[in-house]
């Protein structure tokens, strides 16, 4: 019996501990107002109706995380560190031939919300394409929006195309001073992303496999990249206390 493809799969890269919140819990187990920080997200894409049952990429302590949505969600373990390019890849192996589209969020950025994950994947769907993004423009960096300055920066060419991210602590001043900012939030067409995963390279300031790099890929293979502008709020994530605490208000 041939299984129908599913149009989209969402998956949510969950690999971290909480270790700068001053937790031994997976990241996305920490307690953000007195619920799971992934919590938020799942309801979110469940809510958005573009997949029944998302893919977590998890890693140390992996166990607690599975014990606690095993009923909701499947797994897949990162067993090292590597990025989330390399994070990416390992679900490969359970989603080749499984969905036309794959969907790549982040469980510790609660805030964004179920009609924008669903404008994403229409976005993607009706332009036909190989990527698509969501894009911030931040205003300033302030107060809250502190959070968004370590945010890769989105590059553009002349005719304002998409070409490029630059990781932050890859940038030069010019590009650190640009307001659009890289959420990474995207979408990807499933063939396309299996095809080109194995070429993205860890030769950068982090030593890391960044996803972000198959942006630049496709623009070079001249592949169908969408933008999606999307607000600030919706981009906010939890890397470190200040911020954890500023999620807590926000939400």
């Amino acid at each position: 019996m041939v299984m129908a493809i599913e149009p989209l799969r969402v998956v949510i890269l969950a690999g971290g501990l909480g270790k700068r919140m001053g937790l031994s819990l997976p990241k996305a187990l920490v307690p953000l107002n007195n619920r799971p920080m992934i919590s938020y997200l799942l309801d979110a894409v469940k809510a958005s109706g573009v997949c029944g049952r998302p893919l977590v990429v998890s890693g140390q302590k992996a166990e607690l995380l599975e014990s606690a949505y095993g009923d909701q969600c499947d797994f897949v373990r990162q067993h090292e560190q590597l990025g989330t390019g390399h994070a990416v890849g390992c679900t490969e192996a359970m989603l080749r031939n499984v969905a036309e589209s794959i969907m790549v969020l982040y469980c510790d950025m609660p805030t964004l919300k179920p009609e924008t994950i669903a404008r994403l994947f229409n976005a993607h769907q009706s332009a036909c394409a190989d990527l698509t993004m969501a894009t911030v423009m931040a205003p300033d960096y302030l107060d809250w929006r502190s959070a968004l300055f370590n945010y890769g920066r989105v590059i553009r060419d002349k005719h304002g195309d998409v070409c490029r991210i630059v990781e932050i602590k890859d940038a030069d001043m010019e590009q650190q001073a640009l307001q659009e900012v890289n959420p990474s939030y995207f979408v990807f067409r499933a063939e396309w992303l299996w095809n080109n995963i194995g070429q993205v390279q860890n030769d950068n300031a982090q030593g890391e496999y960044y996803l972000t790099d198959l942006l630049g890929l496709a623009f070079s293979q001249g592949r169908k990249i969408v933008s999606v502008p999307i607000e600030p709020v919706e981009a906010v994530g939890a890397n470190s206390i200040d911020e954890f605490r500023q999620l807590a208000k926000l939400l």
